[in-house]
């Protein structure tokens, strides 16, 4: 549909303005590209195939509404939306750092998950997302603008902390 809901959260968790700004143009890139809409054409065409060489359609119905509840990008999407949304940091004057210092912050927290729940994640290894963004990052340019002044960014948090 084409929303992005931001959860207190996020602005809890994060540190700066920076990196909730990292995490918004990540998440920008998969509505951009329409990554939900696709990969649930993806998981459907696949129920369906299986179903009709089984001649069993009695699972399909379940494996609809289990995909659209636990809808998970696969990995290249989740590497797109990466790259495009740091470009979009750029391109918009946002720091970017804040983008990798989120995902710093996202390591830690894997490295305290079970080994194989690691295996299972959808998302690529943070460790190789961080490598990838690293190689990634604009060299030059001069210092990027605040995504929010602290002024700004206080009253943010404010307003989410009221709201609980």
């Amino acid at each position: 549909g084409g929303h992005i809901v931001v959860l207190r959260g996020l602005i809890d968790r994060a540190r700066t303005p920076e990196e909730v700004a990292g995490v918004l143009a990540h998440e920008i890139q998969h509505v951009r590209h329409r990554h939900a809409t696709r990969a649930i054409v993806q998981r459907a065409s696949t129920a369906l195939l299986v179903a009709a060489a089984l001649g069993d359609v009695s699972g399909l119905v379940a494996f609809a509404a289990e995909t659209a509840t636990t809808l998970s990008y696969s990995r290249e999407y989740e590497e797109q939306a990466d790259a495009e949304g740091l470009a979009l940091l750029h391109a918009a004057g946002v720091d970017p750092r804040g983008m990798l210092a989120f995902f710093e912050t996202m390591r830690a927290d894997e490295g305290r998950l079970p080994k194989a729940l690691r295996y299972l994640a959808t998302h690529p290894a943070t460790e190789d997302r961080l490598a990838r963004l690293k190689a990634m990052m604009p060299v030059g340019g001069g210092p990027a603008s605040p995504a929010l002044d602290s002024e700004e960014w206080t009253a943010l948090r404010a307003m989410c902390a009221a709201r609980s």
